[in-house]
């Protein structure tokens, strides 16, 4: 296999692995885990109750024409929001669990950091050449454990949503569809690295192998933003976050995300280099990173 592309070295690359960085995205973690934790749990908990009781009351003062379980259905069916609005609550205090822990392995993570200067990195590079593309399952739990550390603003994502007021909802639905998109995005083309590609040490480069741009970390993540973007035109032209029913948009967009998820996986497999069909559109590559 031929060496690394000198381009590798355009720049000095050592600002890509600082530490303090890294170790501050840890902290910080940390802090909002804890504080969803604390906050999740004892407010879910009575949010869970207060919704009980609403359906429990329901099904005791109405009427029994049409039998307990139709009684039961109509009043789950009219506390729906609040039912719902306490299952996000609850599980914000879940995901600062799962937060904290991410945060938690990036600080030990930072204390063992060892930055190995740029021309002893090529040369390892090349002797370790043969794995060097090999980042398929880095990849899978680089992405798993970016929804662990992002769970928390996911699920206060899901609480403002699930909130009373239809004003708010609009608001703050731009966000809630596009935040992962604008993380990944910013991530990959400041760093060339989301917390689980750091965490699983691999790193997005163009495909001369020198550092991305962030033109090229827009062009990576095209498809999924505007399967995003849809995701968001839908809501605003029904008002429901879910599909009640098998004919609903939601449905159809889910399937193009899995279907595009599918040719990822399939190109992945097909190429030495590992590339997905993202790659190939924003001209980039994943190697494994001697860190």
């Amino acid at each position: 296999m031929d060496g690394i592309p000198a381009a590798c070295g355009s720049r000095d690359e050592d600002d890509f692995f600082d530490p303090q960085v890294w170790r501050a995205i840890g902290a910080l973690l940390i802090v909002v885990g804890i504080v969803s934790v604390a906050a999740g749990f004892p407010i879910g908990v009575r949010l869970q109750k207060n919704a009980i009781k609403a359906v429990a009351a329901d099904i005791h003062m109405g009427p029994a024409t049409n039998g307990v379980h139709a009684a039961v259905t109509v009043s789950f069916e009219r506390h729906r929001r609040e039912i719902r609005l306490s299952r996000e609550v609850f599980g914000l205090g879940v995901s600062g669990i799962f937060a904290l822990g991410v945060g938690v392995v990036m600080l030990r993570r930072t204390r063992q950091f060892v930055v190995i200067p740029g021309d002893v990195r090529r040369s390892l590079d090349n002797v370790f050449a043969d794995i060097r593309y090999n980042t398929f399952w880095p990849r899978f739990w680089a992405g798993f454990i970016d929804g662990l550390a992002l769970a928390p603003f996911a699920a206060l994502s899901g609480v403002v949503m699930n909130c009373p007021s239809r004003l708010i909802q609009m608001a703050w639905a731009p966000v809630h569809f596009l935040y992962y998109m604008a993380y990944s995005i910013l991530m990959t083309g400041l760093y060339g690295q989301t917390i689980g590609k750091w965490l699983m040490k691999v790193r997005v480069l163009d495909l001369s192998e020198g550092p991305l741009t962030m033109r090229q970390a827009v062009m990576r993540d095209i498809v999924p933003l505007v399967l995003s973007v849809l995701t968001f035109l839908v809501f605003l032209g029904t008002g429901e976050l879910e599909a009640r029913k098998g004919s609903d948009p939601q449905i159809l967009v889910g399937y193009l995300g899995l279907g595009w998820f599918l040719l990822e996986v399939v190109t992945m497999l097909i190429n030495n280099k590992r590339r997905a069909l993202h790659d190939f559109i924003a001209r980039s590559v994943v190697v494994r990173v001697q860190v």
